[in-house]
């Protein structure tokens, strides 16, 4: 168990080591975090060290105490799950006790969390913007190599030629290979790059029109959460549906049912109320550095008022399980009046429908990132191996140009030499 850690009543994840599936859990409050523990100033600043140690001895003793209380007994979270595995339709299973504090709660609906860490990635990510700069920086890519592979087309084709006119000038003196012979596989490599090249370049096309024409609408994935959450479109005044006698008598069942989750919350909250409080808890350990009393009398204290709570905890779950027996047997009994056919559809409501549509932005938005950024290594890997082709041949074009400008200096100086000994060349031959 973490040191100094506060069970916390409205806190989504309540403490691991009190089994929060047990716990009553408010779905609209922030989670409990490693660094809010103890932001009592009194404590931080002022307490001793010995009233510190105290404490980090007292709360995994009383948290425990409490957790395996809670296991016994009912509460919201086991109450709203047996509600929720009778599979009722919606208009059944409505929480009066509640429906004031929805209504007062519809101008504060918010992104689920779950879509807005969808949403959150696409914003680190950079948004439209990056999609945009990066397929920009592909196709520039894509164009300097196309147009660097057609120079080196260009000058194998010169090459060629020049040593082609050569050979047809000297005839029989032009002693060297001929340069379309040589160069044929790096001509062909060339080519095979150039028309891979060609057929990526049309995909990046098609995929930059394709980014432009969703940019504006990738652009509200961009918004603030608190606008994105005022975004959320009002659902129409749905009519109040008939409810059938035998679907009524079960309603009324269900309603008492939430008169006892009520209760239940109304003992739970004080305990952790109470448990978080951190002027109680520094106020009784006061008295025990004052040598008033003792370490264990202060737990036992606090034990038997969370006792007597449990008391009353355990008085409601016996209710609470004799109205759930009352409900089983009345679905029972109307089961197939009352529970909805399987092959019914349920239609969307605006807020689903534009939860899925934003939820579906972005994963387009993702799968797009993903693939331009393999695009990208496809054109950096792309880059090395022409890179190489590109210095290899420029480095064997020198090489030819340099034999073939010792091939003409030989030539001549051939021709020099049989000017003086009649033409016979050395040893009386022609040539070399």
């Amino acid at each position: 168990m973490p040191k100094e850690e506060n069970l916390t009543y409205e806190s989504k994840n309540m403490m691991s080591e009190l089994k929060p599936k047990k716990l009553y859990i408010r779905e609209d409050e922030h989670k409990l975090k490693e660094d809010d523990k103890f932001k009592c100033p009194e404590l931080d600043l002022l307490a001793p060290k010995e009233l510190r140690d105290m404490i980090d001895r007292y709360r995994p003793k009383i948290n425990l105490f409490i957790s395996q209380n809670l296991d016994k007994y009912e509460n919201e979270g086991t109450i709203d799950n047996f509600i929720q595995k009778l599979n009722l339709p919606k208009k059944l299973t409505k929480n009066p006790i509640k429906e004031g504090e929805e209504d007062e709660n519809n101008n504060s609906k918010q992104i689920p969390e779950e879509l807005w860490e969808k949403i959150n990635q696409v914003q680190q990510l950079g948004g439209p913007t990056a999609l945009s700069n990066i397929m920009q920086g592909i196709m520039n890519k894509s164009n300097y190599l196309l147009n660097n592979l057609e120079k080196l087309l260009h000058s194998f084709e010169a090459e060629d030629k020049d040593d082609a006119n050569c050979r047809k000038q000297y005839k029989g003196r032009w002693v060297r290979e001929p340069s379309q012979k040589l160069n044929f596989k790096m001509v062909q490599g060339a080519q095979q790059f150039i028309a891979s090249l060609k057929k990526t370049k049309e995909f990046d096309q098609k995929e930059n029109n394709d980014i432009i024409n969703n940019s504006k609408t990738f652009e509200q994935l961009m918004l603030p959460r608190e606008k994105l959450s005022e975004n959320i479109p009002e659902e129409d005044e749905i009519k109040e549906e008939e409810i059938k006698p035998e679907e009524k008598e079960v309603k009324d069942e269900i309603i008492k049912l939430y008169e006892l989750k009520d209760k239940c919350t109304n003992i739970i909250k004080p305990i952790f109320d109470r448990i978080n409080d951190n002027s109680i808890i520094i106020t009784q350990f006061m008295e025990v550095l004052a040598k008033k009393t003792t370490e264990q009398i202060i737990f036992e204290r606090n034990k038997n008022i969370f006792q007597s709570k449990f008391n009353e905890l355990k008085n409601i779950t016996e209710e609470v399980g004799k109205q759930e027996g009352i409900i089983n047997e009345i679905v029972k009994k109307n089961y197939d009046k009352i529970i909805p056919k399987t092959d019914e559809k349920k239609e969307q409501t605006k807020e689903m429908k534009y939860f899925a549509e934003l939820y579906q932005l972005c994963t387009m938005f993702i799968s797009k990132y993903e693939k331009i950024m393999k695009g990208d290594k496809y054109y950096n890997d792309m880059k090395d191996k022409i890179d190489q082709l590109m210095k290899f041949s420029n480095d064997w074009m020198i090489k030819r140009s340099n034999e073939k400008n010792l091939l003409l200096k030989n030539m001549n100086n051939l021709s020099k030499s049989q000017m003086y000994d009649g033409g016979q060349g050395y040893g009386g031959n022609p040539g070399f």
